[in-house]
């Protein structure tokens, strides 16, 4: 890694739909990382078949909520 080079976490709310929102997020990740940085997107769910397109090209991040005994339930 450069010393011009980030590491950048992207946090995103679930990617369930076709939206402006999420294919902002990962058309963003995907420039940046055309930039030279590494970006990885972090969300707590994912709908592969909303942007099966953008998915392969970026590192994305499940992380599941609640986290069990660490975050209360609803």
């Amino acid at each position: 890694m450069s010393e011009n080079t980030m590491r950048i976490a992207m946090i995103h709310t679930p990617f369930r739909a076709r939206s402006g929102g999420e294919r902002q997020i990962l058309r963003l990740a995907i420039e940046l990382q055309s930039m030279g940085h590494e970006v990885e997107i972090f969300t707590n769910g994912i709908n592969e078949g909303t942007y099966p397109e953008f998915f392969d090209k970026v590192k994305i991040n499940v992380i599941p909520y609640p986290i069990a005994g660490i975050l209360p339930s609803a």
